[in-house]
């Protein structure tokens, strides 16, 4: 993946893309908002694998909202740009969910699941998302720019 950086409009919310390379051995794409809301994949390292899927593999770390944002749309949009990448990239996204705060693990688990998420039975707790090529992918696009 070559780095590339720009950025895109979604629903009146600005979105900074990062797509490049970190230490030159494993893939990075970041999403980041001028608030500071933040949802970032990270290839996983040379060596590491996770049984079961095909590579590539990125972990997704939290999207990162400060309080006063929840609720404006920001994590949402995060989350269809990140999908999008993941889906331009032919990537796997691997999430182990970690509540924290007033998020419990079923609050995590929907939120998610808009997003074509789904328990992985490999680890308790984890959520992955397949790429979507084609048809999937244009649904999960329209419908996540018709939600309200």
């Amino acid at each position: 993946m070559k780095a590339k950086r720009y950025k895109v409009e979604r629903d009146g919310i600005t979105l900074y893309i990062n797509e490049g390379m970190f230490q030159e051995y494993a893939g990075t794409i970041s999403v980041f908002t001028e608030n500071g809301s933040t949802a970032e994949l990270s290839e996983l390292g040379k060596g590491i694998e996770v049984e079961g899927l095909e590579k590539p593999v990125y972990f997704f770390n939290r999207i990162k909202c400060r309080p006063r944002i929840e609720g404006t749309g920001e994590g949402k949009a995060l989350m269809i740009e990140v999908c999008k990448l993941a889906d331009k990239h032919g990537i796997t996204i691997f999430n182990p969910l970690n509540p924290y705060g007033k998020r419990d693990m079923e609050k995590l688990k929907s939120f998610f699941r808009a997003s074509d998420f789904e328990d992985w039975k490999g680890e308790e707790g984890a959520m992955i998302r397949k790429p979507k090529r084609g048809e999937d992918e244009q649904r999960v696009t329209r419908d996540s720019e018709t939600e309200t």
